[in-house]
């Protein structure tokens, strides 16, 4: 029999052996908020139900066979988050679990509560449902990702089913090992299923949190968003997870997915961190595949890594300023049209991979918006001009800097019922290392809206300042196309503006700002700088798709080297000064009509493609205005030769302007019966430090009026060169009239020191009418005169001269200077780059002027 004193000591011993085990519960057992038994202690939950309520401080924790530790469902925000501290490890087992899933709010409450049968939201937005009588946005995301704590938001109730229930929070720090085999869950609940099918919004993801000396295990750690299994329903939003380790030997899975909508709208992806010791973090948001989802908002409160996958679109609530960026797996970095611009600044390398996406198309301003807006159907302008309609006048929608885009492109003008295309959005990005692009980077303007008559919206912009320029992918700020097929028609947004600065470039995928199609007008195309750091200057690409559509304004705030291509229509918006230019693929270069003189500095070659032109035509004075204006009655314009007269007594234009240095623009002819008279040619003046190489066209030719009104002049074109080459055309030449005076022809000025084989022609006629107008002036010098040096000696005079390689010279003599009056002496000498002289005796003229003449 034992004694009172052998019971107390079997006591102790009891108590003894149970404080150096881990307490050890096998049924269903609470450890209420209040509750001190077990701080301090290790603890087992074996295959039971632990419910635990407040903050409470373990030893150990052990949750294994098909344990389940989690928290009171209906006490106060406190008690119901599993809020442990444990100095030694804790073990989850396989099918064991940690879980506060479904746990956090209720139904349609909590910061993101979505409305109408939306998805919660958390750490992305939830899912929008389709909702006939109106739009039902999705619950908004909030919380912190780098110390989550709050609860998930519960989807909004649908007809005659509830919302799925948020998820919980769960903070756990351990001073131990975290092995996770089973799983650590804040899931969000899904939206519940009613008789006809519909279904209400799931729950967004929870709050994981946990600080660990090691993270190890094959398990699962989650904050997914509920589902909403039915028609009307959308998913619930990924939670948030951070997880800060010394040693992470984890290679299971975090998750904090959205959920799925069964028809309509999936919740976002919510944030998961991770940090290990003194390393730089890593941001993960990934959607895990989930169709239609909702977007994620981004900060950066650290610079660490960021990576978007599995189909997670993600935009930045403010500029990034973050190490690294990773972008794959049909994943888009984008932006909200509220908020049209991403600033992102990268410390390290940025990968786009084949199917990701850094995209702000569509996101730049609304239709008929901003400052290069269409109306009446336009298109809306940015980089080039937005396609044109009937009324629209040339030289419209254009703006933003060529060098450091910092706009967004305009919206397509509204038309009949039919909204226009929105522009895009403006993407800035400042990478110190690589940026790789094997997908997309993309501000392209977006198409009108389906209906017959909106246009498109103008390219947005891209500024890209990085390190090293590399793949094989896009970068594209194109114009948005008007895609409708009834009255009227749209025209196509402009091309945007992109400028990219690179100490080294490999990339070989495809750089573009194309104009967008339209049946009333394509848009003109955009711009593309690119500069290298080793390159003294940049390239500049105007190229228009083999789209000939509306113009494209030039400047150039700094020397460089363009092409303007495949179609495209330029201007200057002032003197242009350039490294070297060349039109090629059918483009053009010009002056609007009333503008100021084409005026373009060359310092090395100029290239006119065959198909391509200078022009000016029909540029000049209009009907019955300038100096050399016809008269009334029909008479031709005139400039370099005088415009036609006809029997009726109509006067044709006098003559003007200088054969040497011609700047005006042709006059335009007079007005005749119920006819207005042409249009005179404009100006062009051309200063090539280089070679000319010309087998397109330069010409500023006059345009007709109608039947009865005299014809327009010819206008001006001055060229100063080091050489001229090529087969084509320089003509300024009258226009012809029906029943009038023709236009006299232009002025034609070529100082160039060399034809380097040039077989093409140089032309200013006039045109013919039934008073045909004279032809003007066609000349060529040498760039730079030669000085002609004289001495006199032994009864001789002693000419000298440097001669250009090709040219022909004439020395000449005159007692009077009058017209007709100059004699040729001697032969004539053909130049050789070497200087040249000649001997004449001196004769017996009290006075005896001299010169050389110069000719090809």
């Amino acid at each position: 029999m034992m004694t009172k004193q052998n019971l107390l000591v079997a006591f102790v011993l009891a108590y003894l052996s149970n404080s150096a085990n881990a307490y050890t519960f096998t049924s269903n057992s609470l450890i209420g908020p209040t509750d001190p038994t077990y701080e301090g202690q290790p603890i087992e939950v074996r295959d039971c139900e632990l419910t635990i309520g407040g903050q409470h401080a373990f030893q150990s924790l052990q949750v294994t066979g098909t344990g389940k530790v989690t928290v009171l469902a209906a006490h106060s925000d406190a008690d119901r988050q599993v809020n442990l501290t444990v100095t030694g490890d804790v073990l989850v087992d396989a099918d064991a679990s940690i879980t506060v899933s479904a746990l956090g709010y209720q139904a349609a409450s909590g910061p993101g509560a979505g409305a109408a049968g939306a998805g919660g939201g958390h750490g992305g937005v939830g899912g929008m449902p389709y909702n006939p009588y109106g739009t039902s946005a999705g619950g908004l995301a909030y919380g912190d990702p780098l110390a989550p704590t709050a609860f998930g938001s519960g989807g909004s109730n649908g007809y005659n089913a509830g919302g799925g229930w948020g998820g919980g929070a769960i903070r756990l720090i351990i001073g131990g090992t975290l092995t996770v085999n089973g799983s650590v869950a804040a899931n969000g609940g899904n939206g519940q299923l009613n008789m006809q099918g519909g279904s209400a919004g799931g729950g967004s993801g929870g709050s994981v949190y946990l600080t660990t000396e090691t993270l190890a295990g094959n398990g699962v750690i989650s904050a997914n968003g509920g589902a909403s299994p039915g028609d009307g329903g959308a998913g619930g939003a990924g939670g948030r997870i951070a997880v800060y380790t010394g040693v992470n030997q984890f290679s299971g899975t975090l998750s904090a997915r959205g959920g799925s909508g069964a028809v309509y709208g999936s919740g976002g992806a919510g944030s998961v961190y991770t940090r290990i010791s003194s390393q730089t973090g890593r941001l993960v948001v990934d959607n895990a595949n989930v169709l239609r989802g909702a977007a994620t908002p981004i900060g950066s409160p650290a610079a660490f890594d960021v990576t978007l996958a599995n189909g997670a679109t993600a935009y930045p609530t403010s500029a990034l300023v973050i190490n690294s960026l990773t972008v794959s797996s049909n994943a888009t970095l984008t932006t909200l049209p509220t908020q049209p611009r991403i600033d992102l600044t990268v410390q390290a390398g940025v990968l786009i991979e084949a199917t990701g996406r850094i995209d702000a198309s569509g996101m730049g301003f609304a239709a008929a918006t901003g400052p290069g807006a269409g109306s009446g159907g336009g298109g809306g302008g940015h980089g080039g001009e937005g396609g044109r309609v009937s009324g629209v006048p040339e030289g419209s929608g254009a703006y933003d800097s060529i060098l450091t885009p910092a706009e967004a492109g305009s919206g397509g003008g509204n038309a009949y019922a039919s909204e226009g295309g929105a522009g895009g959005g403006l993407i800035r990005m400042v990478v110190g290392e690589t940026l790789q692009v094997d997908g997309q980077i993309a501000a392209n303007g977006a198409n009108a809206i389906t209906g017959p008559s909106g246009g498109g919206g103008g390219g947005g912009g891209l500024h890209l300042t990085v390190g090293v320029l590399s793949g094989s992918g896009s970068i594209t700020a194109n114009g948005g196309s008007s895609v409708g097929q009834g009255y009227g028609y749209g025209g196509g947004g402009g091309g945007g503006r992109i400028a990219i600065y690179a100490a080294t470039r490999t990339h070989s995928g495809t750089l573009s700002a194309f104009p967008g199609t339209g049946q009333a007008g394509p848009g003109g195309a955009g711009t593309l700088f690119l500069k290298l750091d080793a390159q003294a200057v940049g390239d500049l690409r105007v190229d228009s798709n083999n789209t000939a559509g509306a113009f494209t304004p030039l400047s150039s705030p700094e020397a460089c080297r363009v092409v303007v291509a495949n179609r495209a229509s330029v201007y200057p918006l002032a003197a242009l000064a350039f490294s070297s230019l060349q039109l090629t693929g059918n483009s053009q270069l010009t002056h609007l009509s009333g503008q100021s003189n084409l005026a373009l500095t060359v310092q090395d070659d100029l290239v006119v493609d065959a198909g391509s032109a200078i022009t000016v035509n029909g540029k000049g004075y209009g009907s019955a205005a300038g100096p050399g204006a016809g008269g009334a009655g029909g008479g031709g314009g005139g400039h370099g030769g005088p415009g036609g007269s006809v029997i009726n007594g109509a006067i044709g234009g006098t003559v003007n302007d200088s054969a040497s240095e011609p700047v005006l623009w042709g006059s335009g002819g007079g007005v005749g019966h119920a006819s207005a008279g042409g249009t005179g040619g404009g100006a062009v003046r051309l200063i090539v430090g280089g070679n000319f190489v010309l087998n397109g066209e330069l010409t500023a030719d006059g345009i007709a009026g109608g039947v009865n009104g005299g014809g327009g002049a010819g206008g001006s074109i001055w060229v100063t060169a080091n050489a001229l080459a090529g087969a084509g055309n320089v003509r300024a030449s009258g226009s012809a009239s029906v029943n009038a005076g023709g236009g006299g022809g232009g002025r034609i000025m070529l100082a160039v020191d060399r034809r380097s084989g040039f077989i093409g022609t140089a032309t200013a006629s006039g045109g013919t009418g039934l008073g045909a107008g004279e032809a003007g002036t066609v000349q060529q010098v040498p760039r730079t005169m030669p000085v002609l040096g004289m001495t006199r000696g032994g009864g001789a005079m002693e000419f000298n001269w440097s001669g250009v390689d090709g040219l022909i010279y004439q020395l000449q003599s005159s007692q009077t200077l009058e017209a007709g009056s100059w004699l040729d002496e001697g032969e004539p000498r053909i130049g050789s780059g070497a200087p040249l002289s000649q001997s004449l005796p001196i004769g017996s003229d009290a006075i005896r002027f001299y010169r050389l003449k110069v000719s090809n």
